[in-house]
C-alpha cells in the first residue's frame, strides 16, 4: 500500500507539474499571438472561415473543406466573437501540437530518462511553422495540432492494436483532411510507415484495428464526399487552380519544386543547429559510458511520416506545376523534435543551467519585436494590418442603428471587410462576399431585399459598386466612410469606403448618410 503511495504520488505530482507547463506554453503563445496582430487586424484566411463557420454546420465550402469552420463555430458557441477569443484558439492550437509533440517524445522515454518530453518541447519552439507562422490561423497552421495527434493516435495504434484506437486514429485522419485536402500526403505517409517494421506490420494487419480505422475515416468523411458529389467537386478544383503556379511553364514545374525542396528545411536550421549541440553531447556522454545510442521506439515510422508528404509535396509540384508554398510543409517536420529528443540522453550542462531562463526571455523578446513590427506596419500602411477593418464594421453598424431598430442582418461586397464586419460588427451579420451564390450559397438577391443589407466597397472596384447597386434595384443609398487604424499611439493612413444601405423591406425609417470625415 505505501509503495502504491508513493507510486500514485509521483503520478499526481507529474500532472500537476505537466499542466503547469502547458498553461505556460498556452500563455506564451497568447502573448506572442497578440503582440503580432493588432487588435482589429484579423488575417482576411482567418475572417473567412470565421465568416464560414457563422453560416451553420454546412459539410464544405467552395474553398476548402469544413473542419475549421466548424472548429470555429463551436468555439464562438463558448466564447464571444472577438479578435481576442481567435487569439486564444490560435494559442489553443499552437498549445495542442506542443502537447503531441511532447507526447510522441515521451513514449521514448524510460526509467533513468524521463526529460525528453521537454527536450522536444523546447526544439519544437525553434520550429517556425509551429511558432511564429502559426499566428495566423488557417487550412495550413490547424494542421500543425491534426498531424501530431494523428501520428500519435497511429502509434498508439501500432504499438497497441485495439478497436477504440483504432476508431481515435481513423477519426483524427478523417479530421485532418477535413481541414486540409493535402493532409492526404500524410494517409500516404501512414501506409508506408505501417510497414516501417515488418514484426509491428504483421501483427498490426493481422489485427482488426486497420480495418476498422478504415471504416471510421470512411464514415467521417461520408457526409462531405455527399456534399461534394453535389457540388462537383468544387473544393478539389479550386485546390488546383489556387494552387497552380503563374505562369505556367516548361521550367515552372522544376523552379517550384526546387524552391520548395530547398525553403522548407531551412526554417529548420534553428532546431538543425541545438540538434547538433544535443547530439555531439550525447554521442560524448555515450562514449565516456560505453552506452549504446539511444533512439525513439518508432524512430523510422517518424522518419517516413516526414519524408513522405514532403517528397509527394515535390513530386507533385513538380508534376502539375504548383506553386509550392513554403507554408504547405507546416505540419510536416513538427515531429522531428520528438526524434531529436528521443537521441538525447544527457543535456549540456550550460544548456541545462541557462534553458528555463532563456525561453521567457526569448518569448518577451519576439513580443517586444512584435509590438515595434506591429506599429510600424500601421504607421506604414502595410496591407492588411493598416486596414481599419473593425472602425469600418463598427461605423456601418452604428449607420444602420441610426435609422433601423433590428440588427445590421446581411454585410456583403468586398471579401475582406465583408469577413472581417462579421467579426467586428456588434450585430455579426451574416457575410456575403461579392454578392456571389458560389461564395455564400445561404444568401441570394431575394433574401438581401427582403432582411437589407450593408454592402462595402472599395472606391476603385467598380465591380463590386455595380453589383451592390445591381443587387438592391438602385433603391440602396451609397454612404462614403473614412476610417484609419490606431495602434500604440500610432496613425495609419486614411482608409475610404463606399457603403450601399438598403433598409429591410417595409421600413418607412429613411437611411441617410453621415458627413465624410476629413482626411
Amino acid at each position: 500500500p505505501m509503495a502504491q503511495s508513493i507510486i500514485a504520488g509521483k503520478a499526481t505530482s507529474r500532472t500537476t507539474a505537466s499542466g503547469l507547463l502547458f498553461a505556460a506554453v498556452f500563455l506564451a503563445a497568447l502573448a506572442v499571438t497578440l503582440s503580432l496582430r493588432g487588435p482589429g487586424f484579423i488575417h482576411h484566411d482567418t475572417s473567412e472561415v470565421v465568416m464560414w463557420g457563422h453560416s451553420g454546420w454546412t459539410a464544405g465550402f467552395w474553398k476548402h473543406p469544413p473542419f475549421l469552420p466548424w472548429l470555429t463555430r463551436a468555439w464562438f458557441a463558448v466564447l464571444p466573437m472577438s479578435a481576442f477569443s481567435l487569439a486564444l484558439l490560435t494559442a489553443a492550437n499552437i498549445t495542442v501540437c506542443a502537447w503531441a509533440v511532447w507526447a510522441i517524445a515521451r513514449m521514448a522515454d524510460d526509467a533513468e530518462n524521463e526529460s525528453r518530453g521537454l527536450i522536444a518541447l523546447g526544439l519544437l519552439m525553434l520550429v517556425p511553422f509551429a511558432s511564429i507562422m502559426a499566428v495566423k490561423l488557417n487550412h495550413n497552421s490547424i494542421l500543425i495540432s491534426l498531424w501530431p495527434l494523428t501520428i500519435l493516435a497511429f502509434l498508439r495504434a501500432l504499438d497497441k492494436p485495439t478497436a477504440a484506437r483504432a476508431i481515435i486514429f481513423g477519426v483524427l485522419a478523417a479530421a485532418a483532411v477535413l481541414a486540409k485536402y493535402y493532409s492526404l500526403m500524410l494517409l500516404a505517409g501512414f501506409i508506408a510507415a505501417s510497414f516501417a517494421s515488418p514484426a509491428r506490420a504483421w501483427r498490426f494487419y493481422r489485427s482488426p484495428t486497420p480495418y476498422v480505422a478504415v471504416a471510421a475515416f470512411a464514415l467521417a468523411m461520408m457526409p462531405h464526399v455527399f456534399w461534394m458529389l453535389e457540388r462537383s467537386a468544387t473544393p478539389l478544383a479550386y485546390a488546383f487552380k489556387a494552387g497552380t503556379a503563374n505562369p505556367v511553364s516548361a521550367a515552372r514545374g522544376p523552379a517550384m519544386a526546387l524552391n520548395f525542396a530547398v525553403q522548407a528545411p531551412l526554417l529548420l536550421l534553428p532546431m538543425a543547429f541545438i540538434a547538433w549541440l544535443l547530439m555531439r553531447s550525447n554521442d560524448s556522454a555515450a562514449h565516456r559510458n560505453h552506452a549504446a545510442p539511444s533512439r525513439h521506439p518508432y524512430e523510422r515510422e517518424l522518419i517516413l511520416l516526414a519524408a513522405v508528404p514532403y517528397m509527394l509535396t515535390i513530386i507533385l509540384v513538380f508534376v502539375f506545376h504548383l506553386r509550392g508554398a513554403v507554408a504547405w510543409a507546416m505540419p510536416v517536420f513538427v515531429c522531428l523534435p520528438a526524434i531529436i529528443a528521443a537521441r538525447t540522453n544527457s543535456v549540456p550542462e550550460w544548456l541545462s543551467r541557462h534553458g528555463l531562463t532563456a525561453i521567457p526571455v526569448v518569448v518577451m523578446i519576439i513580443v517586444a519585436g512584435g509590438m515595434i513590427g506591429t506599429r510600424l506596419a500601421v504607421t506604414r500602411g502595410a496591407d492588411g494590418i493598416a486596414e481599419p477593418r473593425r472602425e469600418i464594421a463598427e461605423a456601418v453598424t452604428a449607420l444602420w442603428r441610426s435609422s433601423q431598430s433590428s440588427p445590421l442582418p446581411i454585410v456583403a461586397g468586398d471579401q475582406r471587410l465583408t469577413s472581417a464586419a462579421v467579426i467586428f460588427a456588434p450585430d455579426h451579420p451574416q457575410g456575403w462576399p461579392g454578392f456571389s451564390a458560389t461564395q455564400a450559397p445561404w444568401i441570394d438577391a431575394a433574401l438581401a431585399a427582403k432582411t437589407g443589407f450593408a454592402g462595402l466597397c472599395r472606391p476603385a472596384d467598380g465591380a463590386c459598386i455595380e453589383l451592390a447597386t445591381t443587387v438592391s434595384n438602385g433603391r440602396a443609398i451609397r454612404c462614403t466612410i473614412r476610417r484609419r487604424v490606431q495602434h500604440l499611439g500610432a496613425f495609419g493612413p486614411w482608409f475610404e469606403v463606399a457603403v450601399f444601405l438598403l433598409p429591410p423591406a417595409g421600413s418607412t425609417t429613411a437611411l441617410s448618410c453621415p458627413p465624410v470625415e476629413p482626411l
